[in-house]
């Protein structure tokens, strides 16, 4: 704690005192912002260079930026050091338009001098054009001093709505830099990394848009007290972001406004500029790696439909080891995208894949429903038989029927013996449903047809409509989805 006092006094003593000329005049009140002419806000301009996007959490909805962020304002309260010479001064164009516009003035005249003294042709328009190259040269100079002028001096309040963390670069200070033009004017300029909270939604994914905006105002002045706007460096990106983001198409764009209104907060009106930030998905790299292959599963289980009813454990593998595979694949993207409380395009699809591959078997088994019945044709397949009504069946058939009429008496005895009246009466009447001598009755031969019937409707429905729906699904679900 005494160490960074000492320090600061002695950057105090500093500061005040460079080239024997004082750039914090005494007196100097650093809590009050300067007055602009005509008592206006006070112009604090902005520039940012976004020099990557290094990674987009779908976790936390958030993004990682490295960037220089520059703020400029005009303090004429401030004494610029007329007295330093070229190596303590630096040269860089000023955040005005104006002072770029000399900048490049000069140029031209600095080459018109030296074309006409080359030819020695007019030593007068030599001599005003070298005079002009300098007044311009004396603009464009600036001084670089200490960061910590910063501590000394007022500056806006600028923050960066929905910011997680700010980080600064060090090697032996900090990447940050201060200069000072001869207008009073102060730029600033530092190199920072900065994770911003981004609310997203993938109701979309993978074929979700990310907007995020974001707002750059001050925190605590009204728009009567400070207004904020670009400079004319204004907002760029290193085209090296494009191989960063791997994933995503992205676009950069300033927005105009230069007023932001919040009902909750304190002032309502506050001034901002705005950055839009559009994160498009690439989805193709989805379609062939999730899309591609679960419908490629669908029609394998199809493909069951084609084949033989009888064929019962060739086509029940070939549905089941469809629909595990749809499944498989379901639950490992399940993992691998964002996890959210509501139904994703990529979940409505995947859905609809287990669907229609559940519906082949739920089919299989109306088809061999049919088949039994088709089958047993008779009546006779409605009795539940087990052992002891088979062995009583037996006996029924063997002293009831009419070609056994001549056997002895003994046996119907012996069938009197072991089996009451009722029950007699109850397989006299199962004998003549299944007896060969008497004929099929006629809802038996209507039955056999009905059922062959739905047999073949069912195949026939397994066959067309199945995929005729996944058809009309993918001619609703594609265009919704893909509409932004």
């Amino acid at each position: 704690m005494v160490q960074s006092s000492i320090r600061l006094a002695l950057v105090w003593v500093l500061v005040k005192t460079v080239g024997c000329i004082k750039i914090v005049p005494d007196g100097y009140q650093r809590h009050l912002p300067p007055r602009s002419p005509g008592d206006g806000p006070v112009n604090v301009s902005l520039s940012m260079k976004v020099n990557g996007i290094y990674e987009v959490n779908l976790e936390d909805m958030s993004l990682l930026f490295e960037l220089y962020f520059r703020v400029s304002w005009r303090d004429p309260r401030l004494t610029f050091p007329g007295s330093v010479d070229n190596t303590t001064a630096s040269e860089a164009p000023t955040p005005t338009s104006s002072s770029l516009s000399s900048s490049s003035s000069s140029l031209s005249s600095t080459s018109v001098s030296s074309t006409s003294s080359s030819s020695s042709s007019s030593s007068s328009s030599s001599s005003s054009s070298s005079s002009s190259s300098s007044s311009s040269s004396a603009q464009e100079k600036g001084f670089a001093t200490s960061t910590d002028l910063i501590r000394m001096v007022w500056s806006p309040d600028v923050f960066i709505r929905g910011t997680r963390a700010i980080d600064t670069f060090t090697i032996f200070r900090k990447f940050q830099g201060v200069i000072i033009y001869p207008d009073s004017t102060v730029l600033t300029s530092t190199m920072m990394q900065l994770k911003l909270g981004c609310s997203m939604t993938f109701h979309k994914y993978p074929f979700d848009v990310q907007r995020c905006v974001i707002h750059i105002g001050s925190y605590m002045y009204n728009r009567y007290e400070v207004s904020l706007s670009w400079m004319d460096l204004g907002l760029s990106a290193d085209s090296d972001i494009m191989n960063q983001l791997a994933s995503y198409d992205y676009d950069l764009t300033r927005l105009n406004e230069t007023l932001c209104y919040c009902s909750d907060c304190v002032p309502s009106y506050s001034p901002c500029i705005r950055v839009l930030l559009v994160l498009r998905r690439h989805s193709f790299i989805h379609v062939m790696g999730e899309f591609v292959p679960s419908s490629l599963f669908v029609l394998v289980g199809w493909a069951s439909f084609f084949w033989p009813a009888d064929v019962v454990p060739g086509r029940t593998v070939l549905v089941i080891t469809a629909l595990l595979t749809v499944t498989s694949m379901y639950s490992d993207i399940r993992q691998t995208s964002p996890t959210t409380s509501y139904v994703k395009a990529i979940d409505v699809w995947l859905f609809m894949c287990i669907l229609m591959t559940t519906v082949p078997l739920f089919q299989y088994a109306v088809v061999l429903t049919y088949l039994l019945k088709i089958i047993t044709d008779f009546s006779f397949a409605k009795i539940n038989v087990n052992l002891m009504q088979l062995m009583r069946l037996q006996l029924a058939l063997y002293f009831l029927l009419p070609s056994q009429a001549n056997q002895p008496d003994h046996h119907l005895d012996s069938y009197t013996y072991y089996f009451p009246r009722w029950r007699r009466k109850k397989d006299l009447l199962n004998v003549r449903r299944v007896s060969p001598v008497s004929k099929p009755p006629v809802e038996g031969s209507k039955m056999h047809d009905i059922y062959v019937l739905y047999e073949k409707r069912t195949e026939w429905a397994g066959r067309v409509g199945v995929p005729l729906c996944f058809v009309i699904f993918n001619l609703v679900y594609w265009p919704a989805y893909l509409r932004n």
